[in-house]
């Protein structure tokens, strides 16, 4: 199959509005940004753009494109990255992107004095790459240390990663003494005593680097590679919450871009983390276990804890600790709005289960509940969730079949929230984006009263009258052969509204097994209008090349798959430049 774009409809008549915060002036032209949960909170992903070139970091690289002028879009870089590629940041002239990398990936000779057993299987990499010559990028720092990556944001300078590790500790300690062995009960209980402290006597002689995450830091100057090893986080920086949730450190590492070379004194509290969400003034993060034997927890209840980041560029603060029933779906699960935070949950096994919705507070360094709505919708699952000022939105779905209830609740008094609006419509969505004040964008699956059909669905919805939310179009994409990752990555979904331009990555499982993106000009009146479907299922091995993102720089639409690039003109909706990437 040729590589190109299959038109659809017309050019896009520009909607005009006011420029939104996924939309950036430069000299070069308007370009859409990363689609983001909050203003001025960046999220990592594996495209960027500056407005005048176009930045990759995927299969092992970081590739720069000259994008000015679009049309003759071309590479001008390509600077290799260990590891699987996570996402990417740019500050100024600096790019920063991360990656994983699994213990046996490391090179040799890094934590010499560790044996191999003693370090956690995974490692997160940061590497600082300075693209001041976009044709010669050179490196200007790389970070390694042990763990994984429930998120990371940037606010302005300020870089911070969430990571958590799970290390091994003593590998020498005795568990077990055989009441058999011994001729009498004192006998066995001096055994018994003496393994107690002969375990206590190791684990007091273990070194930190057996419990805490370990970094190796190398640093590009003039003089030449400047190495250093050392705890991530120094003992005296960890924090036991008084319900700790698990043994495990999460820690908040900060890289500060104006000074990318420089260690910064960074935090952990004792705790496992697998949701971050992130506001100008905070990183809040959640989790639960269920090992409620060992640490008191309710086996469906999450821990939160805050964390300040506003108060000092180059650190956090440990501010706060709560908890809530139930567990949070994602990050938009969770949203800070004069000071308070929302928080909604699903507690339950899936055969019973309920959902809940939490205004907290914090009072000294507690968090308290000081509204809440319990027991919406039994039976079903959180599916999705927005919040626009002080109003929230939730989507459910029934764990065994049924129809997709959209919910609007009223925030303006957080001690008395309230469900103010119900829809029920078929299948069920996962997303939800603003278009304007007054209407939201879905995404998600189609169905009907019986549930989902698998396949892709948009909606618009008019919450106006939110006692009464109507969903004013409808788009059906396909029923179980059709899938986007837009559904479950909101990176790969783009709303550019000065042009009201929709785009979505989707892939169709027929014998071709079709890749591509669709694009949309939606509104009020019309809605979903299909322009054009970007094929890119013509480059390299189909089971590899899934489409995955979409970015907006003028006239042109870039769209990206993993192998390959389309730039197409988006007065006539044609191609004008298809790049073969390396996705092997």
């Amino acid at each position: 199959m040729t590589i190109g774009v299959r038109a659809i409809g017309g050019t896009t008549t520009p909607a005009g509005g006011t420029t939104t915060p996924t939309t950036t002036m430069t000299a070069a032209g308007e370009f859409s940004d990363t689609n983001v949960q909050e203003d001025g909170v960046d999220e990592p992903d594996i495209v960027k753009t500056d407005g005048e070139y176009f930045f990759v970091a995927l299969n092992g690289a970081l590739t720069i494109f000259d994008a000015d002028p679009q049309d003759e879009t071309h590479e001008v870089s390509r600077t290799p990255i260990e590891g699987d590629i996570s996402g990417m940041f740019l500050w100024n002239d600096l790019a920063v992107v991360f990656s994983m990398m699994g213990i046996d990936d490391l090179p040799d000779g890094f934590f010499p004095e560790m044996p191999y057993s003693a370090l956690a299987s995974t490692i997160i990499k940061v590497t600082v790459v300075d693209h001041t010559e976009k044709t010669a990028p050179t490196l200007v720092r790389e970070l390694y240390f042990e763990g994984w990556l429930p998120g990371i944001r940037r606010i302005a300078e300020s870089v911070r990663l969430a990571t958590n590790v799970s290390k091994r500790g003593p590998m020498n300690l005795s568990l077990y003494v055989n009441e058999n062995s011994y001729e009498s009960e004192e006998a066995f209980l001096e055994a018994l005593d003496n393994l107690f402290w002969g375990n206590i006597d190791r684990i007091n002689t273990m070194p930190l680097e057996y419990w805490l995450p370990l970094a190796h830091d190398i640093v590009y100057t003039d003089e030449g590679r400047v190495e250093e090893e050392y705890r991530l986080v120094e003992c005296n920086r960890h924090y036991l919450p008084e319900r700790a949730m698990g043994d495990d450190p999460l820690s908040i590492v900060t890289i500060n871009l104006e000074h990318p070379q420089e260690r910064v004194d960074d935090v952990a509290v004792i705790s496992t983390a697998q949701v971050l969400y992130a506001s100008g003034r905070s990183m809040i993060l959640t989790g639960r276990i269920d090992e409620s034997d060992i640490w008191d927890i309710p086996e469906d209840e999450s821990q939160i804890f805050r964390f300040d980041t506003e108060s000092d560029p180059d650190g956090v603060t440990f501010a706060a600790a709560g908890a809530v029933p139930g567990r949070a779906l994602n990050q938009f699960s969770l949203s800070e709005y004069e000071e308070d935070l929302r928080i909604a949950t699903t507690e339950g096994p899936a055969w019973n289960s309920s959902n809940n919705f939490f205004v907290l507070r914090q009072s000294g360094t507690q968090f308290n509940i000081v509204g809440e709505i319990r027991s919406i919708a039994p039976g079903e699952e959180i599916y999705a969730a927005r919040f626009m000022g002080d109003r929230g939105f939730l989507v459910t779905f029934p764990t065994s079949w049924g129809e997709d209830p959209l919910f609007t609740i009223d925030v303006s008094d957080p001690q008395n929230p309230f469900i103010v609006g119900e829809l029920e419509v078929p299948g069920f969505s996962t997303y939800l984006h603003k278009f304007d004040d007054n209407h939201l964008i879905a995404i998600g699956q189609g169905g009907d009263e019986w549930g989902a059909d698998g396949g892709i669905a948009l909606s618009l919805y008019d919450i106006s009258d939110f006692a009464d939310p109507v969903r004013e179009h409808f788009a059906d994409l396909g029923d179980w052969n059709v899938g986007s990752d837009a559904e479950t990555e909101h990176h790969a979904f783009l709303f550019y509204k000065p042009d009201d331009l929709l785009a979505i990555p989707l892939t169709q499982w027929h014998a071709e097994h079709d890749q591509g993106v669709y694009a949309f000009h939606l509104t009020l009146e019309d809605g979903f209008e299909k322009l054009a479907e970007i094929d890119h299922s013509g480059f390299g091995e189909t089971w590899l090349n899934r489409a995955l993102r979409s970015v907006v720089i003028g006239d042109y639409l870039f769209t990206l798959s993993a192998c390959g690039l389309v730039v197409t003109d988006r007065t006539d909706w044609r191609p004008s430049v298809s790049i073969t990437l390396p996705c092997s």
